[in-house]
């Protein structure tokens, strides 16, 4: 169709022509399926709703560490920590011995400890409050130093750290980065009672 002088002039067309309209159009479908296919990955990754990313919960302060501590007393597996026994009696002394010791005891909750060898650890451990559910290897200090606390339990880890400056306290929930810190852990506490069984035989 055209306009002239005001007027629409109509001619009609091949039907043959009608093919070539088509054709043209699947090749541009074509174009934009092929490149929807090169996107479609990164665009699945976005959607994905079986992929999990680690939950991360930061906190501050003595009050924030206590809240850290206090989510492991929910837990339903034992609880794996490397623990700065001389940091955390320094600031949470009263905390644990009146809190959070007789609470796991009596919540029943078992706790493997590696604890480094200084004499503060020592002196601690003979009075603590939960000693009937927890299992304990001392590793040396002087080799072996632990600044921070760290807990590992139902697909979690937490750091806590101790120091004049600042508390800080990090929760991360994610299953291979558990069952990774799951898995040092293990190895560690294998060596250590290596360790501790070939001192006591000498």
């Amino acid at each position: 169709m055209m306009m002239r002088n005001n007027t629409a002039h109509f001619w009609v067309e091949s039907p043959t022509k009608l093919f070539q309209l088509l054709e043209e159009e699947n090749k541009i479908l074509n174009n934009k399926k092929s490149q929807l296919e090169k996107i479609m990955p990164a665009l699945s990754e976005i959607v994905n709703p079986h992929k999990v990313f680690p939950r991360v919960t930061f906190f501050e302060g003595l009050e924030g560490i206590k809240r850290v501590l206090e989510d492991s007393l929910s837990s339903e597996t034992d609880i794996l920590t490397y623990s700065d026994v001389a940091g955390y009696m320094k600031y949470l002394r009263k905390y644990n011995e009146e809190y959070y010791a007789p609470k796991r005891k009596k919540l029943g909750i078992f706790e493997k400890i590696i604890i480094p060898d200084t004499k503060p650890a020592l002196d601690y451990l003979k009075n603590y409050k939960a000693l009937d559910v927890s299992n304990y290897v001392f590793v040396d200090h002087k080799q072996f130093p632990l600044y921070s606390e760290v807990n590992i339990y139902d697909n979690k880890v937490s750091f806590v750290t101790f120091s004049d400056v600042q508390h800080i306290g990090l929760l991360i929930e994610n299953f291979e980065i558990y069952e990774t810190q799951k898995s040092i852990f293990k190895m560690v506490w294998s060596m250590g009672k290596q360790l501790a069984t070939t001192q006591t035989d000498e």
